[in-house]
């Protein structure tokens, strides 16, 4: 990458919200340059735009990623009672876990408010 397209890839890590007027201001070049460069990355796959939502204000507290393989924990009916128990007094937080890369098979999660 060339130091303008890292530049502009670092200014939108900041805020990719900003327009393409803002960008060249603050990376010092045209803004027909940023829009030019920004559409080719784009188009390229070198940047892609997600949206992240504030989970305090939606009333989470904690995101906890946990992995872990059936097949390999061999765990006493006690610790999966407390933990069952632990989430279900903590209805606020939410666990998450993927298979992908450390050979885990299991996904937990808090449960709902229903129970």
């Amino acid at each position: 990458m060339k130091e303008i397209e890292i530049k502009l890839v670092c200014e939108l890590i900041r805020n990719s919200r900003k327009s393409d007027r803002e960008l060249a201001k603050s990376i010092g070049v045209s803004q027909p340059t940023v829009s030019r460069i920004r559409t080719r990355l784009e188009r390229e796959g070198a940047i892609e735009y997600t949206g992240t939502a504030n989970l305090r204000k939606l009333g989470f507290e904690i995101i906890a990623i946990t992995f872990g393989n059936k097949k390999r924990e061999q765990r006493p009916d006690t610790k999966v009672a407390k933990r069952k128990d632990f989430t279900a007094k903590n209805p606020n937080m939410i666990f998450v876990s993927t298979g992908m890369g450390l050979s885990s098979d299991m996904v937990a999660r808090a449960p709902t408010g229903n129970g």
